[in-house]
């Protein structure tokens, strides 16, 4: 009775807090300063609905995915029977000669068993023209193959010699080397291997007109913007063609290769699958030609594509006229720019075509079931209407607007978002009867008042991202809502996520067919924008970062680069012409290593009198570079993404004494000396360095080394106090740099930092997995860490106290949003009932599962990655470190002398450190870890000794101290041979027992000799203007002879020179590949194999490619043929086999925890009702249109007692709240669309599932891109916020700081941000902030309290929310979770 009674009062209780609170948020919303609500908008709902589309798609792709995997596992079977049953044969006859063919047969009949087929065969996809083709025989048993080697052929394929020679002259080669011998082999897998096996794997059948423009299916979400679609009249599907070719086309859709080509004559165009948008529409019509009167079409078939196909050509090669398949950027009849920018596509075909369509019935089914092709019957509504044009008139447009208008319509045409036709043809008929274009309302809005709603408006469209009909329509709705509405805030209350350290500039990418613009993107600043935008006057969209990419937007390998037509292409970009962009003329100017291996360049217009030859110039003098590459190298050293130390980038004003040159410390080694691109800074001055930093850390004293670059010197500074230093003639010099550190000379004295020394999560890969095991540590070991971690990962969902021991130490999420996290796990919110702490866990837990499947990501609580450094006391031993971290788990022994501080820990004992990559089994290494007293302010680094007669960083893959991080680990469990159980042992006896574990390490050349005879002259003889050697004298000759451009003859033969190391880099990189194919022998033979040592010494050389010019051209004994088995953790597209080791066990694990994760998370009430897809993404769209079951879940999901503690918020609060609300929202939802990413955990986090296909080549660069904005936004949102606090309270003081310049205002709102949520109790003071300190706290309470009502409470969204019914976001309240905890804590 007593808890029936308890139950009835707390039901009772709660249902009176619902009821008030639905009660006060029922009051009017009152306007504030002119506040007015946007209305709803046909633009909006476009824009959301753009995101859903996307999503839509991309589940129906998921949906067809699982069919077309059983079909492949079925043709994967096919080919398996037959590669147990054939064998090559060469070094054969003239096998094309009946006789010589069929005496073969009879051969292999009578001595091995019953053949099946025998037949001649040839390697290329096309016929080669050999005067001997080798024989593939196909046997009608297993067992008759075998007697051919005697063994299985799958024994046979696993060893090193594959072939058997058998001695038949009458069958042989007479003229072959190996003469009287039939040479034996295993079959390989090989293109059309089933293409008399498999017959409804391929529609073939022949077309006899290709057309090329656009397609519009019908979208009813843009017919409401054109009043004449009401009538019907343009209620049809459309294609607008711009060219077409009249001759024989052969269509195939194979759904071995799932893709579609047509062959026109020699050429080929070629589609994936994939690629299509949408369903290719199979139309038996006939149908109506809008552009020519009475011409009606019998059949066809219609299709777009996300981007233009890829295409072939059939050449003759070699002495022998081989026809083979090579790459072309053109075919005949069709204009590159047409091809490049249409991505629509129909075929016609007769009568006759059509009878043999219907007659392959099971490839029509297998199509339909793959989503590839839709049936349209003869009479299906709306009709489909063509459209003919040649028109070309967007092209003055595209010239003669300004620059950000200009850029803005040239990405709407490269995106496909409108094309020419519509934009001439739509028409917006205006009340004083003038009719207007697209162009016209451009050319109209682009007054001084209007430009920004304007370019607002064309940024809107791209981002509704769907091809339409009606783009003056469009528009002029958007132009229409801005103006008629006013601005929802003043402007101290604008969100504009700009970064303050980034630089907006366009990307272009350049593929074989076309250049095609993708719109701003904020840079990290590095010096020679911030110098020439800042200094220099040049303005943003003056540079240019272009990408050379496929047609897909995948890397191009190297058989892509086998024509001249794309070298040309490419090359045409570092030459006199440069890149024509909208009327301006861009130039070559330098690419960094990184950008190098992105296959990306910087191009300029030079503006101001400025000339290429000046800018290079100014950023140094490369003269000591004595080849191409190394030069290059070096001017990318300019481009370094940095941050600088002082304002503007204006030079330090610190003195002419702030730097010294001092020697390096040498070791036994020529060129490699201890302290290899380290130097010294000042520890006073890097505490007030490490305050320019974006995101300084709470104790400056934690940062113990920078990676800088200063001038023309890299490398890293480590802080010390000089007092305690014995430097042979210093001077009162802050920083101290080495000879190693200084790579060239530059005029740019400005100090600038690219990273701080930070204590980074330290995870096994699969190369350290498979070296240490190699080393003695068992695979138990692993697995048993692997099972640990995805325990944790699923517990995370669940449990609350698991969880907020677990966010701090993984990693991978925003620093900023795991502090939130964190604060809203000590709230007591439980991940398994709140919807954004969940899809947070969700994203980050979905992260580390992908991490551990593809790459065996282990996470190490016993270890760290640090940045290393030297010490420069000398106190460290030889084979020993110092290292003091943080430890957040199970820390080493506490050093009773550091007492005072009980989170850092001085390790001490033995450690092993590495460096990743690693390849060779001597490059993870055993050290010992000392406690020096001296070293105890060094944080977060780990410093190596300057004795012994090699430096220790250099025995791990090469590496040194010029900003590389080693990682380190002191638990047991992963120590090499012998080396545990430790704990009492005298130091020197751990010492020898770590140099007995340690193999020998690889000798790494420091400076591989590039290959310079391909070059035409040395880099030093190239750069005009920077030395006097006589051979410069001819160039400054040369350099008289001056182009229009600014550009002397000296610079163009540079230009040439770089354009060939960028190609030939794009061409030759085989680092990755190198990396993959060692991962296969080490599976097969172990790590420590004759075959991982020659690929660790290639990965070296690899390494070093960007600077020395030479590849790493991998030898053919060591290439591993398609047809070999690869371990099946690979996930190889062809054969694998179960590997049973360590890898393959945890593999079959978390992809066995990925099938059963979707199951357990969408019972769960902290899913909201959103969709999780296919791939394990938990989406921001609901699962139904209907948001009833939403409503009906945030009654369980919505906590009043929040409300009740922060305090019951205003009708004015509650209108705030929901206009910064629609404002954030608006923001996150670009940031959506932007970058393709639907999740609204993984957008928050930067825990990234899966990238759109154009941004996978930069997956690094393009997480960090996200998190800087999302980090932007939620700063920006803060300051509103802050903002409206101040004014409500202290209106008076707020409307006298409006006068003041920005600076004073953010400072203001820190100080008003500081007294809120400051949890050491109330500070008194004569300024009136102080004095109301009290009341900013319970008005920011309310506010917050206002934030999480307007996302949470189911009876205020019922009531009020304007919003769509599909999409749901609940980030925004958590934003100010430190208010909220704040609050909380100091009641």
């Amino acid at each position: 009775v007593v808890v029936v009674v308890v139950v009835v009062v707390v039901v009772t209780a709660v249902a009176v807090a619902v009821a008030v609170a639905a009660a006060d948020f029922s009051i009017p919303m009152g306007k504030r300063r002119g506040r007015k609500k946007k209305p709803k908008s046909v633009v909006d709902r476009l824009k959301r609905k753009a995101i859903l589309c996307d999503v839509d798609e991309e589940i129906q792709k998921e949906k067809y995915k699982e069919k077309q995997k059983d079909f492949h596992e079925s043709l994967a079977k096919m080919e398996e029977r037959i590669l147990d049953r054939a064998v090559f044969i060469s070094n054969v006859v003239d096998l094309k000669m009946p006789n010589n063919l069929r005496n073969l047969r009879q051969f292999c009949e009578s001595t091995y068993g019953p053949v099946e087929d025998c037949k001649l065969h040839y390697f290329n996809r096309r016929k080669k023209n050999l005067r001997y083709p080798p024989a593939r025989v196909q046997f009608q048993h297993k067992a008759s193959a075998e007697r051919v080697f005697n063994t299985s052929l799958e024994k046979v394929n696993q060893q090193s010699q594959r072939m058997k020679k058998v001695y038949m002259p009458s069958l042989a080669n007479p003229r072959g080397p190996n003469q009287g011998h039939l040479i034996f082999r295993p079959l390989e897998r090989f293109d059309g291997m089933l293409e008399n096996m498999s017959s409804d794997s391929k529609l073939r059948f022949e077309a006899s007109k290709l057309r090329v423009g656009d397609w519009f299916p019908v979208d009813e979400d843009f017919l409401e913007l054109d009043a004449s679609s009401s009538s019907g009249l343009n209620i049809q599907n459309e294609f607008v063609e711009h060219c077409s070719i009249v001759d024989i086309f052969t269509i195939v859709f194979d759904l071995q290769s799932r893709s579609i080509s047509i062959r026109y004559g020699d050429y080929y165009l070629i589609w994936r699958f994939k690629e299509l948008r949408g369903k290719a529409k199979l139309l038996t019509g006939p149908f109506h030609h809008a552009g020519r009167k009475n011409e009606f079409l019998s059949h066809a078939i219609i299709f777009r594509s996300y981007h233009p196909p890829k295409l072939y050509k059939l050449t003759e090669t070699g002495p022998n006229g081989d026809l083979t398949e090579v790459r072309t950027v053109s075919i005949p009849g069709i204009s590159p720019q047409v091809l490049g920018r249409c991505q629509g596509f129909v075929v016609d075909f007769d009568d006759a075509q059509k009878i043999i369509l219907e007659l392959e019935k099971m490839s029509l089914r297998r199509l339909r079931d793959f989503g590839v092709l839709e049936e349209m019957g003869k009479h299906s509504e709306p009709t489909v209407a063509l459209k003919t044009t040649n028109s070309r008139s967007d092209s003055k447009h595209l010239v003669e607007e300004d620059r950000p208008t200009a850029r803005l319509l040239r990405q709407m045409i490269d995106s496909g978002v409108v094309c020419r036709y519509y934009l001439e043809k739509d028409i917006v008929p205006s009340l004083d009867g003038n009719n207007s274009t697209f162009f016209d309302l451009v050319v109209n809005n682009k007054t001084e008042e209007n430009v920004e709603i304007l370019h607002k408006a064309l940024a809107n469209m791209l981002l509704i991202n769907r091809p339409t009909r009606f783009p003056a329509h469009l528009l002029s709705q958007m132009l229409s809502e801005d103006m008629d509405t006013d601005d929802i805030d003043d402007q101290n209350s604008q969100l504009d996520p700009q970064v303050e350290y980034c630089v907006v500039t366009s990307r272009l990418i350049l593929t074989p067919t076309r250049a095609q613009l993708m719109g701003n993107h904020q840079e990290l600043s590095n010096r020679v924008l911030r110098h020439f935008i800042e200094m220099e006057g040049f303005r943003p969209s003056s540079f240019l970062r272009v990408s050379i990419a496929d047609e897909n937007g995948d890397r191009i390998y190297w058989d892509g680069w086998d024509t001249s037509d794309l070298y040309k292409r490419v090359q045409s970009l570092f030459l006199k012409d440069g890149l024509e962009l909208n009327g301006e003329s861009f130039h070559f100017l330098a690419y960094s290593s990184s950008q190098l291996k992105e296959n990306s360049i910087w191009m300029v217009v030079p503006e101001n009198g400025w000339t290429i030859k000046r800018m290079r110039k100014w950023m140094g003098d490369f003269s000591m570079c004595k080849s191409v590459p190394k030069l290059a190298a070096r001017m990318g050293q300019c481009f370094s993404a940095t941050f600088a130390t002082n304002d503007k980038g204006k030079p330090a004003n610190r003195g002419t004494n702030l730097t010294q040159k001092i020697p390096d410390v040498q070791s036994e080694m020529k060129d490699t000396p201890h302290s290899d691109g380290t130097g010294l800074i000042d520890q006073q001055l890097l505490a007030e360095l490490v305050t320019c930093f974006p995101s300084v850390p709470k104790d400056i004293t934690e940062v113990s080394v920078v990676q800088i670059r200063y001038g023309g010197a890299k490398g890293v500074l480590c802080g010390w106090d000089f007092n305690n230093l014995s430097i042979p003639h210093r001077r009162s010099s802050k920083i101290l740099l080495r000879p190693s550190m200084i790579k060239f000379d530059a005029p740019y004295n400005n100090l600038e930092i690219i990273m701080l020394g930070k204590h980074v999560p330290y995870y096994l890969n699969r190369h350290v997995i498979l070296l240490l095991g190699v080393h003695g540590v068992s695979d138990n070991t692993f697995v048993k860490a692997h099972r640990t971690m995805l325990d944790d990962l699923d517990q995370m969902l669940n449990e609350r106290e698991k969880a907020l021991h677990l966010v701090p130490k993984l990693g991978g999420a925003d620093s900023g949003i795991s502090s939130i996290l964190v604060m809203m796990l000590s709230m007591s919110i439980s991940p398994n009932r709140d919807p954004f702490l969940f899809s947070c866990l969700h994203a980050l837990r979905a992260h580390h599962l992908m991490n551990l499947r593809k790459k065996t990501r282990i996470f190490v609580e016993k270890g760290a990655v640090l940045i290393g450094s030297l010490d420069e006391t000398g106190l460290v031993p030889e084979g020993c470190v110092f290292v003091q971290v943080r430890c957040k788990g199970n820390s080493p022994e506490r050093d009773p002398t550091h007492s005072n501080d009980s989170s850092f820990h001085v390790l001490s004992g033995p450690v092993m450190v590495t460096k990743h990559p690693v390849m060779y089994e001597g490059d993870v290494r055993m050290l010992m870890a000392v406690n020096i007293k001296a070293l105890k302010g060094k944080k977060n680094v780990i410093l190596f000794s300057k004795h012994g007669s090699r430096p220790e960083p250099h025995k791990m893959a090469g590496s040194d101290l010029d900003g590389d991080q080693f990682a380190i680990t002191w638990d047991e469990r992963f120590f090499l041979d012998n080396m545990t159980s430790m704990t009492g042992e005298e130091s020197s006896i751990i010492l020898k027992r770590c140099e007995t574990a340690n193999k020998e390490p690889l000798g790494y050349d420091e400076d591989v000799p590039g290959d310079e005879s391909s070059l035409s002259t040395s880099a030093s003889d190239l750069f005009f203007g920077i030395n006097l050697r006589e051979l410069v004298d001819q160039i400054v000759s040369e350099g008289k002879m001056w182009r229009d451009d600014g550009t002397d003859a000296s610079q163009l033969k540079l230009n040439r020179e770089l354009g060939k190391h960028f190609i030939n880099f794009a061409m030759s990189d085989n680092l990755g590949r190198i990396a993959t194919m060692w991962l296969d022998y080490a599976a097969m033979k172990g790590a420590n194999c004759e075959q991982c040592c020659e690929l660790a010494k290639l990965s070296s050389i690899a390494v070093d490619f960007p600077k020395t010019g030479k590849p790493a051209s991998i030898p053919q004994n060591l290439r591993i043929p398609r047809s070999k088995e690869r371990p099946h953790w690979r996930e190889w597209n062809g054969s694998s086999y179960k590997c049973e080791g360590a890898i393959g066990k945890m593999y079959d694990e978390v992809r066995y925890r990925q099938s059963t994760g979707r199951k357990l998370t969408n019972s769960l009430i902290s899913t909201a009702r959103r969709k999780i897809n296919e791939k394990g993404q938990l989406l921001c769209f609901l699962k139904d249109e209907d948001d009833t079951e939403l409503m009906n879940t945030l009654e369980e999901i919505y906590n009043p007692n929040i409300v009740n503690k922060l305090g019951e918020p205003t009708g004015t609060e509650i209108a705030f709240a929901e206009s910064l609300q629609s404002r954030y929202e608006e923001h996150l939802r670009e940031l959506m669309q932007k970058y393709r990413i639907h999740s609204e955990g993984e957008l928050i986090t930067g825990c990234i599932l899966k990238f759109h296909k154009q941004n996978k080549r930069r997956q690094h660069e393009v997480k960090e891109e996200i998190q800087r904005q999302s980090r932007e936004l939620r700063k920006e949102v803060r300051i509103n916020f802050f903002w409206e606090i101040y004014d409500s309270v202290l209106p008076e003081e707020a409307q006298l700081i409006i006068e003041e310049d920005e600076a004073i205002q953010l400072e203001h709102i820190s100080t008003v941000e500081k007294l809120i949520i400051d949890h050491q109790g109330f500070q008194k003071g004569d300024n009136s902030l102080f004095e109301n300190q009290i009341k900013l706290r319970s008005t920011a309470a309310r506010y917050a309290a206002a934030c999480y009502v307007v996302t949470y409470s189911p009876a205020w969204r019922r009531t009020y929310a304007d919003r769509s019914n599909t999409c749901a976001l609940f980030s925004f309240p958590w934003i100010f979770t430190d208010v909220m905890v704040s609050f909380l804590h100091n009641r």
